[in-house]
């Protein structure tokens, strides 16, 4: 049957006697397209995840040395400048 407005959100129906079930669906083609590109980018994202995990995890030395920062020489930058007397 078809549904007739109520008041402004409610909807009514005119059935007859008797035993039935009354179902509302409301199933729009952009939802199921709005799923599809959802699940299409999480699993490109969970993938990606993955990949970039094993790449680190493949190139990982197996015993890491420490690194020890050893103080840079500091290049020799001041030079004595000579100052030019004047004659007398």
């Amino acid at each position: 049957v078809d549904h007739i407005r109520a008041n402004y959100i409610l909807r009514g129906l005119k059935i007859p006697a008797g035993q039935h079930e009354i179902v509302f669906e409301f199933k729009p083609s952009t939802v199921k397209i709005g799923d599809m590109i959802s699940l299409i980018c999480s699993s490109l994202i969970i993938l990606g995840s993955l990949f970039f995990l094993f790449r680190w995890y493949k190139n990982k030395p197996a015993n890491p040395e420490p690194v020890i920062k050893q103080k840079e020489a500091l290049p020799a930058t001041k030079k004595k400048i000579k100052k030019k007397k004047k004659g007398k």
